[in-house]
């Protein structure tokens, strides 16, 4: 009668075992040093030795003739075991057995009994998992101390199935997936023994098939020798196993990379009229990608000619990207009504998901890099007087601007002090807020940037903006009291913070050493801060209250939008009250008056139209002082 592959080369003994080092060591030195334990676990993947190395157990504890702690494969107790037919060695399934009724006549019934010729009594109990809650319970006692003649061997697929009492009582072996080389090299030494001849290809091909148990693969081969009639071939392999043909997957994958719609439609119409499996397809897909992957990184020995191409066409975080959504692919049309429309519309919106964010942002990094170093001009750094003449023309057209713009909106401006007299009294010329000396064109001469990175002078608007970014998330509070500050680039490395603020100076002076680092961190070069009073009376233009001139005229435009929605709220009498003052000579400047609830405020118009314009509201207490502004303070 014929035996399978499976059956005929099960391994016999421990060294016939492979890819569970660990665990035959281990059974070995026990067997050397007679440490035997009265109850064993195995678990593990399927197929991959846990009742071989059972049985070779077994074999090993009641052989006649062991040689070196190895079963002799000859004497009667052996062969008895080999062919499952010795009386202490029972070999139960107890996923047949699953009833407290049937383990405890199977087992706690006869286990008293000592053993009929050989030295232990041996249950071993394959699939144990599948046993009831009340059959493992009943067992508790009996593997826990069961006597001296007797020795459990449990195997199972799902440990987590076993209760941890169970578990607590045994040893426990845990049995890994075997190698794709360690099973080419196994089926190799079979198919000599076999005289058939095979390519590595293929045993490649059954290998992988296999996912790393050993019976699958002797399963599998033995299926491709019946299916070749001799010696067996990759093509016949490939056909046996479903894989999709080379210059299908390549297509697939070309059309992917290259976004080629109708390439990827012709493909599964070919998938189609072949008859593959779409699921195996997409594994294969999958595969593919993930191997191109590794061996672009230089992980993957596997060189073949379609994985060399792939890893050339796309970069490596591409490819593992495509593998990672085939992934989700797979999972998501697994179940589908439709298999090849859902894979085909997967595949087709993957198509526009394969765009390299990274190079993205990079490019944008690099683009943002260059235009804020030059934000502080209109023009780009030359070595030639006609650039540094263009940019002294743009830098006056500005100051023109601003100054034009304030004193058509002067009551409207978001900043204040005029611009006129602050560039003419402080020569370094002031853009987007912030103050850097005249020395800057010639310093461009030699070059905007160093090591990719602005030169720390010309870049200096470029970190003032990036140091209040950062303060504004990490420490608003100071972050307020930079942006009310005046700055000045005095030279490469050294800023002039100054205000009329002591409390703001004093805050900027304890947080010195601070700034200073963290200055250094974005700008690469230490950068020294000089702590003074402004004491001008015209104040530059804050960062956050100014980027540009046309703000200016921006915001006038709001101020004006803003007087037209409340003009029509104030009464008619206010507006003659407010219209005749406006026609009255101004008064000379005086010292503040306080005046209290009691004073008659009729008396005075000014203070009257006050009064009409806060309506509703009880004033306890006017601060007057005869210039341009009245302030109030009151309660509702």
């Amino acid at each position: 009668m014929y035996e399978n592959f499976a059956t005929k080369y099960r391994p016999q003994i421990f060294e016939d075992v492979k890819g569970q080092d660990a665990v035959i060591k281990t059974l070995s030195n026990s067997l050397k040093m007679g440490r035997i334990a009265h109850a064993y676990l195995f678990f593990g993947p399927r197929g991959c030795g846990k009742t071989s190395v059972a049985r070779i157990l077994a074999k090993a504890l009641n052989c006649h003739k062991p040689q070196n702690f190895q079963p002799c494969n000859k004497c009667a107790s052996c062969k008895e075991i080999g062919e499952s037919k010795s009386l202490d060695v029972l070999e139960i399934d107890a996923a047949s057995h699953t009833k407290v009724e049937q383990i405890r006549e199977a087992i706690i019934e006869s286990v008293n009994i000592t053993p009929s010729r050989d030295k232990y009594k041996i249950y071993i109990l394959d699939e144990v998992h599948m046993l009831s809650k009340s059959s493992f319970n009943a067992l508790l006692k009996t593997v826990e101390e069961p006597p001296e003649h007797v020795v459990f061997i449990m195997a199972t697929t799902e440990q987590t199935k076993v209760p941890a009492t169970i578990i607590s009582r045994c040893q426990s072996f845990r049995f890994k997936l075997i190698n794709k080389e360690m099973i080419a090299e196994r089926l190799k030494g079979i198919l000599s023994k076999e005289k058939i001849k095979a390519p590595q290809d293929a045993l490649r091909l059954i290998s992988e098939a296999s996912g790393g148990a050993m019976r699958d693969a002797l399963t599998i081969l033995d299926r491709c020798a019946s299916f070749a009639g001799g010696d067996i071939n990759s093509d016949t392999t490939r056909d046996l196993l479903g894989h999709v043909n080379e210059n299908l997957m390549k297509d697939l994958a070309f059309a992917i990379l290259d976004k080629n719609a109708s390439l990827l439609h012709k493909s599964f119409i070919e998938i189609s009229s072949e008859g593959y499996d779409t699921q195996i397809v997409l594994i294969n897909l999958r595969a593919l990608f993930a191997e191109a992957f590794l061996f672009s990184q230089g992980f993957s020995k596997n060189s073949g000619s379609l994985i060399k191409e792939i890893s050339k066409a796309g970069t490596p975080a591409v490819l593992a990207k495509i593998s990672r959504h085939l992934g989700i692919i797979i999972d998501e049309t697994r179940f589908s009504d439709s298999l090849n429309i859902a894979c085909e519309m997967a595949l087709f919106t993957l198509i526009e998901k394969t765009v390299d964010i990274q190079a993205m942002i990079n490019r944008l990094e690099a683009l943002e890099g260059k235009i804020t170093s030059l934000g502080h001009s209109h023009e780009t750094c030359g070595n030639t007087d006609d650039n540094i003449l263009k940019k002294k023309t743009v830098l006056e057209n500005n100051c023109a601007t601003l100054k034009e713009n304030k004193n058509i909106h002067k009551e409207s401006a978001v900043f204040s002090g005029d611009l006129k007299s602050e560039f003419a009294e402080d020569k370094s010329p002031t853009l987007c807020g912030v103050s850097y000396p005249a020395t800057t064109a010639s310093a461009g001469r030699q070059g905007a940037t160093l090591n990719g990175r602005p030169k720390p002078h010309e870049g200096s608007p470029f970190v003032w903006k990036k140091l209040l970014g950062r303060m504004s998330s990490k420490r608003p509070v100071l972050y307020n009291v930079l942006a009310s500050l005046k700055v000045v680039f005095k030279d490469e490395k050294t800023w002039v913070l100054s205000s009329d603020n002591k409390f703001d100076l004093e805050t900027i002076k304890k947080n010195k050493k601070e700034l200073e680092e963290i200055i250094e961190e974005i700008a690469g070069i230490k950068i020294s801060i000089i702590v003074s009073i402004d004491s001008s009376e015209n104040k530059t233009a804050r960062l956050e209250e100014i980027s540009n001139a046309p703000n200016i005229e921006k915001t006038a435009n709001e101020a004006d939008s803003l007087s037209e929605e409340i003009e029509p709220m104030i009464p008619p009498e206010v507006k003659e009250e407010l219209a005749a003052l406006s026609k009255a000579p101004p008064t000379e400047a005086g010292k503040w008056e306080e005046l209290s609830s009691d004073d008659n405020f009729d008396s005075d118009p000014e203070l009257k139209g006050l009064k009409k314009i806060f309506k509703g509201l009880k004033i306890s207490k006017i601060s007057k002082r005869q210039e341009k502004t009245n302030r109030v303070t009151g309660n509702q």
